[in-house]
């Protein structure tokens, strides 16, 4: 059994450390030149376009458009069971556990260099998740602040009406957590770029499985869960189930009163 993997979800050719010992590439979409071998997760069954609208399943480039690093997440869920802990992000932000601790800043911007790319899935990182895990539930990105709530901010640029059903939504999946969904109001500090650092399996997947099931009510409620607004909107709102996963994972950490520890993000550009 592996002590660590984080899963990076690729949708085009970008540069990746092929030979970290515990960083693997993911994409839904078959048959993509990424320069390597990755992991299909549409070859899969289940895999994440069970849960969307018939007419959105066929396409494996569309489904993967829509459901981002969720249907590595998704994979994850039914089809990983050799891990002690797991990570997903994009392949273009990487958590850094092994840093320098007077840096604070939350975001680090790099060039996408071999070195850095190498430095970035070295083996050193391995001995700081261990001493930060044998304290901590989860390692977490470092936490942003906004001058909106989570749930302000996010309606920013996504629509109200899908907002409203996630919060009915999760408030039937997750009844037990029903009187902390005030939270989303609350809470102006975060960390919004999910799973992406180190979550013990189980514990992932008890997240993994009751997001897949709201996106699943969302899916069946919505009159028209993919609708795009604005076609040049940065965050186009067909695109929320990535978005929203970025919200209800701190929620989902904070109402099972884990505890966390704070690494900074590698942005690649």
């Amino acid at each position: 059994m592996e002590n660590f993997k984080l899963f990076v979800t690729f949708h085009k050719a970008f540069p990746f450390h092929a030979d970290s010992s515990w960083q693997a590439r993911a994409a839904y979409e078959p048959q993509l030149d990424l320069g390597g071998d990755y992991i299909c997760t549409s070859e899969f069954a289940p895999n994440i376009a069970e849960l969307l609208p018939g007419g959105e399943q066929v396409d494996p480039f569309r489904v993967g458009y829509l459901a981002q690093t969720i249907a590595t997440e998704y994979w994850i869920l039914h089809h990983l069971r050799d891990v002690r802990y797991v990570g997903v992000t994009g392949y273009r932000r990487y958590p850094l556990f092994a840093h320098d601790r007077c840096d604070v800043r939350p975001v680090i911007p790099a060039r996408p260099t071999p070195e850095n790319l190498q430095a970035i899935g070295s083996d050193a990182h391995i001995a700081v998740m261990e001493s930060i895990l044998a304290v901590h539930d989860v390692i977490v990105p470092r936490a942003l602040t906004h001058p909106l709530s989570v749930r302000d901010q996010y309606l920013e640029e996504q629509l109200q009406s899908t907002w409203d059903l996630f919060i009915d939504c999760v408030a039937e999946v997750v009844p037990e957590h029903r009187h902390l969904l005030p939270w989303f109001d609350l809470t102006f500090t975060a960390s919004f770029c999910g799973p992406m650092g180190m979550t013990p399996l189980g514990i992932f997947k008890e997240y993994a499985d009751s997001y897949a099931r709201i996106v699943s009510l969302m899916c069946q409620r919505a009159e028209r869960p993919f609708v795009v607004v604005d076609p040049n909107a940065r965050m186009k709102t067909d695109r929320w189930i990535g978005y929203l996963a970025e919200r209800y994972y701190p929620f989902f950490l904070f109402a099972n009163r884990l505890t966390t520890f704070q690494v900074p993000t590698v942005y690649l550009d």
